[in-house]
């Protein structure tokens, strides 16, 4: 058996103590990063984004600090990228959180791209992927989702191998989006099943055809709108996708 004793590579200035370490890493060009928050990620309560600091220290000794806005990875990993910037990614999830989620960050701290996914390179390069789950095994990051907190809405982009992202579908939040009727309908915040009722009601009474997404969610036949289920706490609440014409909504 060898015994190798661990020495310090570098200390996180005294000044930061103050706050809690989420992660922290060295980059390829001996740079010591620590990212901090104010408070630990509490088991069992709903990440809400969240500023965060990176504290670089560099070989010489020399400190740099960059903030990071609207963070949303329970438990991030951190990494430097060759012109500066940072990605964050979540380390793991519970089960009805995204555990793919990455947010790329350029070197003043401003988030250049919303949520990637790691996409598998397929033999036919020209295939279309719907917007969606993730593709499994090595492959090139592609745009896949984008979050417009203070808005309340989503951009969903479809795309594929060696081609770039286009937007599919629009998301609006039911706790943060708009109110938007159809019908007279509201479709946002409610329960889902009252929208579900009344969209089949009024298919019903105008003689209209009802669709069937593939998470099940329901929709009138040539709107291209959706009403899915989003998280609001611990209750589900409506919410509507609106989705480019002839586009899939694989997510």
């Amino acid at each position: 058996m060898q015994k190798t004793a661990l020495v310090s590579y570098a200390h996180l200035p005294r000044t930061h103590h103050d706050r809690h370490v989420l992660t922290s890493t060295v980059d390829v060009f001996g740079v010591a990063h620590w990212l901090l928050a104010d408070r630990a990620p509490q088991p069992g309560v709903d990440v809400l984004p969240f500023d965060a600091l990176v504290v670089s220290v560099h070989p010489g000794g020399d400190v740099e600090l960059t903030e990071l806005s609207a963070l949303r990875a329970r438990w991030p990993h951190l990494d430097r990228l060759p012109d500066g910037g940072f990605v964050v990614a979540a380390s793991r999830a519970r089960r009805y959180e995204d555990a793919d989620q990455v947010q790329i960050f350029d070197a003043p701290g401003r988030e250049t791209l919303g949520r990637c996914r790691f996409e598998r390179a397929t033999d036919n390069p020209t295939r279309p992927v719907p917007f969606g789950a993730p593709w499994e095994g090595l492959g090139q990051w592609t745009l896949e989702e984008d979050r417009f907190d203070h808005v309340g809405v989503s951009a969903h982009y479809a795309g594929g191998f060696s081609r770039p992202p286009a937007l599919g579908a629009v998301t609006v939040h039911g706790r943060t989006g708009p109110q938007i009727e159809f019908a007279g309908i509201q479709l946002i915040g409610r329960a889902v099943s009252a929208v579900d009722t009344a969209l089949t009601q009024h298919v019903e009474e105008q003689d209209l055809g009802l669709v069937i997404g593939c998470g099940g969610d329901l929709g009138v036949d040539g709107l291209n709108m959706f009403v899915r289920a989003g998280r609001a706490g611990d209750v589900l609440v409506s919410e509507a996708r609106f989705c480019q014409e002839q586009g899939e909504d694989h997510g």
